[in-house]
């Protein structure tokens, strides 16, 4: 059965990738904690868009330059990871 609100959590780095806690949303949105493993650090958020839409949302956009982190999106099974640019 397919997961009808979004998904996300945050990618985390020391020597390998982790993931902080997996959370669940509404349909539209997901507020991911900004948490990693002791000694590793925030390097992505993730989550996915049960639209099917790869496009960031201008939520997304903002969040990605308020946590200075890339935004990854998951659609029908393919993941895409953007940067976001800080505004000058």
């Amino acid at each position: 059965m397919a997961n009808n609100n979004e998904v996300g959590f945050v990618v985390c780095k020391n020597n390998k990738y982790s993931r902080g806690r997996k959370v669940e949303g509404t349909r539209n949105s997901v507020s991911i904690p900004i948490s990693c493993p002791a000694g590793s650090k925030p390097v992505a958020l993730s989550h996915t868009h049960p639209s099917g839409s790869l496009k960031l949302s201008p939520q997304d956009i903002r969040t990605g330059r308020e946590k200075r982190l890339p935004v990854c999106v998951k659609a029908r099974g393919v993941v895409k990871c953007y940067r976001i640019k800080r505004r000058a």
